[in-house]
């Protein structure tokens, strides 16, 4: 369908603190005008830090989606297919190197299997150790297996680290020292316990990279490209889009790279901003 009367042909959207905010309640407006967006031609990505499984505890009600960039770029499917175009995952040996050092500084570090293999959560550590951890756990448990061996692994799609927040800040430094051009660390904050997470990914990895690739898949142009996001790891989407636009619930840093802040996620900054497009 021709989209050339708007003004984007893809409009890429993170998900918590962007379209779902913490009542994990998705507004009406919002899948309203992603519906009306989608019937006028505009491709609709979903850019997460989320799994599959967890993405579409929330694509499914939101009735619209036709790309997931899952696990902060890790890996790009089709949604209605659910086929993988596009993943780039950890090392083995890279991963498991970065797992003994969180041992060694005494954090839990969850080890994400790719989707092709067990799509298993190896915990590296007991569940219970932190609370933080255990609440994660908790909305899908039978996903996370405790660990303490490597047997059944093999790449992996990202690392997240849990633990107590000044252990996590020497990981961070750790891993920023000896694995710069290996990985890239993100560290997040785990709501409602705000509490610092280690999240580790491949270093080529980012939700922008991804972005990149799939418009390229898709022969969209930058220039076509929306992107709207509110934490870290929307940066490099934000960066890349033709317009990048950041929630008023954003991290300062992505806010000051954006070209455009609007409304928060409780007044529905994404929909109401969305909503001008069809205009």
């Amino acid at each position: 369908m021709n989209t050339r009367h708007l003004a984007y042909d893809l409009v890429a959207l993170d998900v918590d603190g962007t379209i779902l905010p913490a009542s994990k309640e998705l507004h009406p407006e919002t899948k309203e005008v992603l519906h009306a967006l989608s019937a006028k031609g505009v491709t609709i990505v979903i850019a997460t830090g989320r799994r599959w499984r967890t993405a579409m505890d929330v694509i499914k009600p939101l009735g619209s989606g036709d790309y997931l960039i899952q696990s902060s770029g890790a890996v790009i499917r089709n949604i209605e297919t659910a086929d993988i175009l596009f993943e780039r995952y950890i090392p083995g040996s890279i991963a498991r190197e970065i797992i003994g050092i969180g041992q060694d500084l005494g954090v839990t570090g969850v080890w994400y299997d790719t989707p092709r293999r067990t799509r298993k959560l190896y915990v590296f550590g007991k569940l219970t150790d932190v609370e933080a951890l255990t609440q994660y756990a908790s909305r899908n448990p039978s996903a996370f297996i405790e660990a303490d061996n490597f047997k059944e692994l093999a790449d992996a799609m990202e690392l997240v680290f849990f633990g107590d927040t000044d252990d996590l800040i020497k990981l961070d430094r750790k891993l920023r020292s000896c694995f710069s051009t290996s990985v890239r660390i993100m560290p997040w904050t785990n709501n409602p316990f705000s509490s610092l997470v280690l999240e580790v990914v491949d270093h080529e990895t980012s939700k922008g990279s991804s972005l990149e690739w799939l418009s390229k898949y898709l022969e969209i142009s930058r220039d076509r490209v929306l992107a709207i996001g509110d934490d870290i790891n929307d940066l490099e989407m934000i960066s890349w889009a033709g317009t990048g636009v950041a929630m008023g619930n954003a991290n300062k840093a992505l806010a000051a790279l954006a070209d455009v802040v609007i409304g928060t996620v409780d007044e529905q900054g994404a929909a109401n901003y969305l909503r001008q497009l069809l205009s």
